[in-house]
């Protein structure tokens, strides 16, 4: 694949993070679509932080793109909350699955914030 597109592939990969650090489990059909766990069975996986980090510092290795980890992409958003032990009952599904601010805004954070919260 060319640096251009491995470059939107991973910052669409970082909308798939949960605000509390865990990831979507299930790719949607399209680049950068997920979809909440299915049979609202939470679902954390060990390594789901481990991966961010080391298919960019792979990217940045090849490419030298450091200004790679300051692109901003929204957080993934359904009902499970902290780190999966509990679920937001606030939430439902006519507020999409992007996570929103106090204003009611999507929320955006840089790469490299996506990858601190992890």
């Amino acid at each position: 694949m060319e640096p251009e597109q491995v470059r939107q592939m991973l910052i669409d990969n970082f909308g798939g993070v949960r605000f509390d650090g865990t990831n979507a489990t299930i790719i949607g059909s399209k680049q950068g679509e997920f979809i909440a766990d299915r049979n609202n069975i939470t679902r954390v996986w060990m390594d789901h932080g481990a991966w961010p980090y080391l298919t960019t510092e792979l990217y940045m290795q090849q490419t030298g793109d450091v200004e790679f980890l300051v692109e901003e992409n929204s957080y993934f958003k359904d009902p499970q909350v902290c780190r999966g032990e509990e679920k937001d009952m606030i939430w439902n599904d006519e507020q999409g699955n992007k996570q929103l601010a106090e204003n009611n805004e999507v929320y955006a954070g840089t790469v490299l914030e996506h990858m601190l919260i992890q």
